[in-house]
């Protein structure tokens, strides 16, 4: 053997331990990402850290710091339009107090490294089996979730653990993306799965999520992947019952009537929800109370707003009287950023959101009805979670896919592995 041929040897032996290494961290961080939905958490003085955060610190920085060194990471609008927005949110985190801005500094960090990892392996990660994958995790979860509201008395309303029930937007929207890429019309086993989501998000009480199951529904229908008359005659046969079981269940008619309150054309006004005679429920009693709070505060600070986290401080000190549900988080990203942050940081929290929208049609064009339809519900199920969640970790990585959506989606289309072309690929 030659010395070039031992150099190329140990050279495809380097590469191929190189391989075997990412692998192993990417698997380690997809557990570190699964392990977000089950709640495991250590409060260590002001901050709580979660099993995810010591994961991607860790397999972050293993992974990315040759790879930026070496100026190897691929460019990405996503991200840079994610680090502006991470930028503008930690500076105003500083203006609140250096113990926000180091916490959300810390945080920052972490979520960069999570997207550069993303970014970095996009084109060679196995999405399809990462999805099949996530439903596995999402179901195991969702049954314990199930299991202990059960065992705690709860029948019904299963959204008492707040992790966990984020699986029933997301653990939803996966299940529904795999099967529309992997066919090119819903079979009856596809309508028995959808029945069956539409039961468990009826009785789990999660408002978020049977609201964005109803736009995927929808979605579907115009994507032609299920069919209106089945939709309908399914609806039909089901109403009945349900409207047996919700009046039966205090929880889910007090659920069913707080929807209807929040699209109801009559508005309280703020000393109605103060003096509680608003006749909401408190949930949305205090979304509206936020609401109006909101306005005028972002009429006092409009361009840079009032800080970082600094919303909860001043309800609760202006405040302090009311009963403790009106002093809650603001529950609307959009909003939060608007009142926190100012029009500074709404509009660069808002350029991927457009951004992602304005890429579907070239979905359309390109990958046919289908891959757009699952793109799209992608799209509705982190925009109505950042609608209706506080902040926090869930909260900014839904805006983070948000951002890398458009790449993650086309390298996985890329690598023609998340379904078989059918003749609508070209619709």
């Amino acid at each position: 053997m030659t010395y070039a041929q031992s150099d190329g040897l140990d050279t495809g032996m380097d590469r191929q331990r190189q391989f075997l290494l990412n692998k192993a961290l990417a698997v380690t961080l997809f557990v570190g990402f699964c392990s977000l939905f089950a709640g495991f958490e250590l409060d260590v003085g002001p901050i709580a850290i979660k099993p995810f955060d010591l994961i991607t610190l860790a397999v972050g920085s293993l992974l990315m710091t040759p790879v930026i060194l070496r100026g190897r990471l691929p460019a990405s609008p996503g991200l840079a339009l994610f680090a502006i927005y991470m930028a503008i949110h930690v500076s105003m985190a500083f203006v609140t107090s250096a113990t926000d801005g180091a916490k959300e500094l810390l945080q920052a960090i972490e979520l960069l490294l999570f997207a550069a990892v993303l970014t970095y392996l996009r084109g060679s990660l196995n999405w399809q089996k990462l999805g099949h994958w996530f439903i596995v995790a999402a179901i195991v979860l969702t049954i314990y979730n199930i299991a202990w509201h059960v065992s705690h008395g709860y029948l019904v309303g299963w959204k008492r653990l707040d992790e966990p029930k984020l699986l029933m937007t997301y653990g939803t929207v996966v299940i529904l993306a795999v099967m529309t890429l992997s066919r090119p019309r819903a079979t009856f086993q596809d309508y028995v799965i959808l029945a069956l989501l539409a039961a468990v998000l009826i009785l789990s009480g999660e408002r978020k999520a049977q609201l964005a199951f109803g736009f995927h529904v929808v979605i579907l229908i115009f994507a032609g992947y299920i069919r209106p008359l089945y939709v309908a005659i399914a609806a039909a046969v089901t109403a009945p019952i349900l409207a047996v079981l919700i009046q039966s269940d205090p929880y889910l008619a007090r659920q069913l009537e707080s929807v209807v309150a929040l699209t109801a054309s009559e508005k309280p006004s703020l000393n109605a929800l103060i003096s509680g005679e608003s006749g909401l429920s408190p949930s949305n009693a205090q979304r509206r109370f936020a609401w109006l709070l909101s306005v005028d505060l972002f009429r006092a600070n409009p361009l840079i707003g009032i800080g970082t986290n600094g919303y909860e401080p001043y309800v609760q000190s202006a405040y302090h009287w009311l009963p403790g549900q009106m002093l809650l988080a603001i529950h609307n990203e959009f909003q939060r950023v608007m009142v926190e942050n100012g029009l500074l940081g709404l509009l660069a929290y808002a350029a991927p959101w457009v951004r992602a929208v304005a890429f579907l049609p070239d979905i359309v064009r390109r990958h046919g009805r289908r891959s757009a339809a699952a793109y799209a519900m992608f799209l509705v199920a982190f925009f109505v979670q950042c609608l209706f969640e506080s902040a926090g970790i869930e909260a900014f990585l839904a805006f983070l896919f948000v951002c890398l959506l458009p790449e993650l989606f086309t390298a996985a289309n890329a690598r023609k592995i998340s379904f078989k072309q059918h003749p609508d690929a070209a619709s």
